[in-house]
């Protein structure tokens, strides 16, 4: 199936764009899959927060990249917190304390230094207590597979933008580019 045919330019380089990345997390879900990985899904959150944040890719690129193992560790310090005061404080206080410390850092912390403080941290805080106990457990398979899958998939999606930029630009009736 090929694009449909578009005239605007910027809307035919959306067009390419999506089938690209269609292909390319095709591509990645096969690779990690016959490879073995685990916890794929926490290179796939970042790719989904990375298209749905504004601005420019490489600033992108790093609030993703920083603020998700900012939280990815929050929620881990979270949770030894709350093994470590359960016994004094009881279970409720103790996931009130680190949780109400956590939220306070990634909220209202957020406009002060918002590549460490932002909204992926706070997808990550969620993301990794839907299965506490087997986050605990595989903490750093969890760490490694974020970090090394979304520094490689964000960037090759970044990267993909001049080639399918290039293959999107206007060409005139003889197939070569317009001069400019």
């Amino acid at each position: 199936m090929s694009p449909p045919v578009q005239t605007d330019p910027k809307q035919k380089f959306l067009t390419y764009y999506r089938y690209a990345l269609w292909a390319l997390i095709i591509i990645v879900n096969l690779l990690l899959h016959a490879l073995g990985v685990h916890y794929t899904a926490m290179i796939f959150i970042a790719n989904v927060m990375f298209f749905t944040m504004q601005g420019e890719p490489w600033r992108k690129y790093w609030e993703v990249l920083v603020g998700g193992a900012v939280g990815i560790f929050a929620t881990y310090a979270m949770l030894r917190s709350i093994m470590w005061l359960t016994p004094y404080v009881g279970e409720l206080i103790a996931f009130v304390i680190p949780l109400a410390i956590i939220l306070f850092v990634l909220i209202v912390l957020h406009p002060k230094v918002p590549v460490l403080f932002n909204n992926v941290g706070f997808a990550y805080l969620l993301a990794c207590t839907i299965n506490m106990e087997a986050f605990m457990m595989h903490f750093w398979a969890h760490v490694i597979t974020f970090v090394i899958g979304t520094a490689v998939l964000n960037a090759v999606c970044i990267f993909m933008m001049k080639p399918v930029a290039a293959l999107a630009k206007p060409r005139n009736s003889s197939g070569a580019s317009p001069a400019s």
